[in-house]
C-alpha cells in the first residue's frame, strides 16, 4: 500500500513540473488561441466522399469511346476468324481484346501466362511489334509480369486503338511479333443497346456490376478463350467432315 501512494505521488510531482514548464514556454497561451481556429476549421471543412473499392475518380476524355459486350465479342471473334485461316500453325499466336487501361490510360499490356510460359523468357526483353504496314515498334517486356511496357503506348496511339479492339498477336521470331488489328466500335461511340423489349417479354433486366481491372480483363479473356475453342472445334468438325468424302 505504501508502494501505490509513493507512486501517485510521484506521478503527480511530475505531472505538476510538466504543467509549469508548458506555462514557462507559453504552450498554455498557445492551445487557448489555436483552439477556437481549429473548431473552425473542421467545422468549414468540405466532407470528403469515401470511394467505393473499384471505382475511380478519372475523368473520360473526348477521344475516349466505351465497346459494347456486343462490340468486343464480334471483334474477337473476327480476330480469331483470322488467326485460324490465315496464321500458319508454325507461328505461335493469340487474340487479345482491348480495354480502356491497355489503350487510353495506364498503357500495361498482359500477354496471357500460358503463351508467356511456353514461347518467352522470364527476364526483362525488348519485344518488336509489326503492324501490317510492316512499321516496327521497340517494346518493352517484363518477363516477370508477363507484360508489355514501354513502347506500347506509341503503338496504341499511333494506331488509334480503342475499347474493345481486338489483336492478333503472331509471333514470327523470338522477339517478334506481327500484330493485326481488327476494330471493336466501327461506326461512332460504342454505346448500350437503348432497344426497348417486345411486349410479352417479361425477363428481368440484367444488373450490371462495377468490376475492378482485373477482373474484367479475366472476364474478356474468358470470353476470348472460349471463342478460340468453338472456332477451333468448328474447324476441326469440317476437316473431319472432308476427311469422309
Amino acid at each position: 500500500m505504501e508502494n501505490v501512494n509513493s507512486y501517485e505521488e510521484a506521478r503527480k510531482q511530475r505531472l505538476e513540473e510538466n504543467r509549469r514548464r508548458f506555462q514557462d514556454l507559453g504552450v498554455d497561451k498557445i492551445v487557448k488561441i489555436l483552439t477556437p481556429v481549429a473548431k473552425t476549421f473542421i467545422k468549414d471543412r468540405p466532407l470528403r466522399k469515401k470511394l467505393r473499392s473499384g471505382t475511380s475518380t478519372r475523368v473520360r476524355k473526348a477521344h475516349e469511346k466505351v465497346a459494347t459486350a456486343a462490340q468486343r465479342a464480334h471483334a474477337i471473334k473476327r480476330a480469331e476468324d483470322f488467326r485460324v485461316q490465315h496464321v500458319p500453325s508454325s507461328h505461335p499466336s493469340y487474340v487479345k481484346s482491348m480495354l480502356q487501361s491497355h489503350v487510353y490510360h495506364g498503357f500495361w499490356l498482359n500477354v496471357p501466362n500460358d503463351f508467356c510460359q511456353k514461347y518467352l523468357t522470364e527476364e526483362k526483353m525488348t519485344i518488336v511489334l509489326e503492324d501490317e504496314e510492316g512499321v516496327k515498334y521497340d517494346t518493352i517486356y517484363i518477363g516477370e509480369k508477363t507484360g508489355l511496357s514501354g513502347g506500347w503506348k506509341a503503338f496504341a496511339k499511333d494506331h488509334k486503338l480503342d475499347d474493345g479492339d481486338a489483336l492478333v498477336f503472331e509471333l514470327i521470331k523470338p522477339t517478334r511479333f506481327k500484330v493485326h488489328i481488327f476494330k471493336g466500335i466501327i461506326d461512332g461511340v460504342g454505346e448500350a443497346n437503348t432497344k426497348k423489349p417486345k411486349k410479352g417479354n417479361r425477363s428481368k433486366p440484367i444488373k450490371k456490376v462495377k468490376n475492378s481491372g482485373a477482373e474484367e480483363e479475366d472476364m474478356v479473356e474468358e470470353v476470348a478463350e472460349q471463342i478460340a475453342k468453338t472456332r477451333e472445334r468448328q474447324t476441326r468438325n469440317s476437316k473431319k467432315s472432308g476427311d469422309d468424302f
